[in-house]
């Protein structure tokens, strides 16, 4: 019997969708000493801790694609990441920190020490969720970087990591942050990619909105 999961995302999932264009951001501001600018920038943006972001992300795998809004929560080490569409009924929620990661279906519940390995086995969506939590913020997640591209400003442009290769698309100011407004991100080795367009990005510890 077809897993209820894969099944649901049989039915709503085997579409490329491309998500509709972000707005062109202005020409940055060119620095004299980008590596200097990606320094402090990496420094301030490391030291948010508590945060959250909506936007929608398309993912296309092969000749079956997704697409989804997503809304993501993080907490120091913990995070909570709420996917609403690409299964065609409700809400997927996949929560988790150094221990592990739980993926709460509209069914049933399952446990995995490697979040995009259960995200994957359940329903069938390639998410690099550990590596995304730094990614979003135009961070390199931890380990080694293949290849990095800084962009005028010493913002992160294009990363190689993990065997992905990211792509920023555009920026913008966000409670004294520079954080990314779109993203693409593509795994070669299985014809993965997925696209990444944020509307919104909060700061708790802040006391209200970042914006």
């Amino acid at each position: 019997m077809p897993h209820p999961f894969r099944s649901l995302l049989a039915v709503s999932g085997l579409v490329l969708l491309l998500l509709t264009g972000c707005a062109t951001a202005p020409e940055p501001e060119s620095v004299d000493d980008r590596e200097a600018a990606w320094e402090r920038h990496r420094l301030l943006v490391s030291g948010a801790r508590d945060w959250e972001l909506d936007g929608r992300v398309a993912i296309r795998a092969r000749e079956e694609g997704s697409r989804a809004s997503l809304a993501w929560e993080q907490r120091g080490e913990r995070w909570r990441v709420s996917l609403s569409g690409p299964f065609g009924s409700g809400e997927v929620v996949l929560r988790g920190g150094p221990d592990g990661a739980v993926l709460e279906g509209p069914e049933e519940t399952h446990f995995d020490t490697n979040a995009r390995a259960l995200l994957y086995r359940q329903t069938g969506l390639i998410l690099p969720v550990a590596a995304l939590e730094y990614w979003v913020r135009g961070l390199p997640a931890p380990g080694r970087v293949r290849d990095r591209e800084l962009d005028k400003r010493g913002r992160l442009a294009a990363l190689t990591q993990r065997g992905w290769e990211v792509r920023y698309t555009s920026y913008g100011e966000h409670g004294g942050y520079s954080l990314p407004e779109g993203l693409t991100a593509t795994r070669r080795d299985e014809a993965v990619r997925l696209r990444l367009a944020i509307h919104d990005w909060r700061f708790p510890e802040a006391g209200g909105d970042g914006d």
